[in-house]
């Protein structure tokens, strides 16, 4: 009897570590498709966070190529305008400078005028002088 005891024993002993091994197997293989999920998880995380930065990157490129475009359509603008400024400023004074010089032209021939006016009055002086003497 004792040995069917022990057989008994022996065999619910048996059983019980088999259990026991297929309950830690079991948390075994829970506890990786747990690990398994959570790396999945934490990869599809990753993965988002690195096309939000990457779109975000691209966003911020874009802009920044678009600010500098606009910067340097805003100096070539003002150049163009101190172009245009300065191509005024010179035709002003190239102007003036025809201005003067026609004022030259003018006071030179005024002065001309004047001096053969007055060598024609001497001429006639002399003539009317020469006349009363003869």
């Amino acid at each position: 009897v004792k040995s069917k005891e022990k057989e008994s024993l022996l065999y619910y002993e048996n059983l019980q570590m088999r259990e026991i091994k297929r309950q830690e197997d079991l948390e075994k293989k829970n506890l990786l498709a747990i690990k398994k999920k959570m790396f999945e998880e934490k990869e599809l995380r990753d993965r988002q966070l690195k096309v939000e930065y990457d779109k975000k990157q691209k966003e911020w490129v874009t802009e920044m190529k678009k600010e500098h475009d606009h910067l340097n359509n805003i100096k070539q603008e003002l150049a163009k305008e101190e172009n245009m400024a300065k191509e005024k400023r010179m035709k002003e004074r190239q102007q003036f400078l025809r201005m003067l010089e026609e004022n030259d032209k003018y006071k030179e021939m005024q002065r001309a005028k004047k001096e053969k006016e007055r060598m024609e009055e001497i001429k006639a002086q002399e003539e009317y002088s020469r006349h009363l003497e003869a």
